[in-house]
């Protein structure tokens, strides 16, 4: 079963100079969460992803409907 909030992906790959795509499928997650809560985040996907170093790349949310970020901080809870 996919995540509601994720997609397919093929990987790039670099090895020694020579660019390929990876044979496998991959999930692309989005995960959304607070400032606060993001160090947590990380070092548990960190901890139990399959890959040595996983894809783990954060943005800022500079902005977005205010009821949702309500809904964000709301849902998140303390860290």
């Amino acid at each position: 079963m996919q995540p509601p909030c994720s997609a397919w992906a093929k990987s790039l790959l670099n090895y020694d100079g020579v660019i390929k795509i990876s044979g496998e499928s991959e999930v692309l997650l989005s995960i959304k969460t607070t400032e606060a809560r993001y160090s947590k985040l990380e070092a548990y996907i960190e901890e139990y992803h399959p890959y040595d170093v996983p894809e783990i790349i954060k943005l800022p949310i500079t902005g977005g409907l205010p009821g949702y970020l309500n809904w964000l901080d709301s849902t998140t809870g303390k860290p």
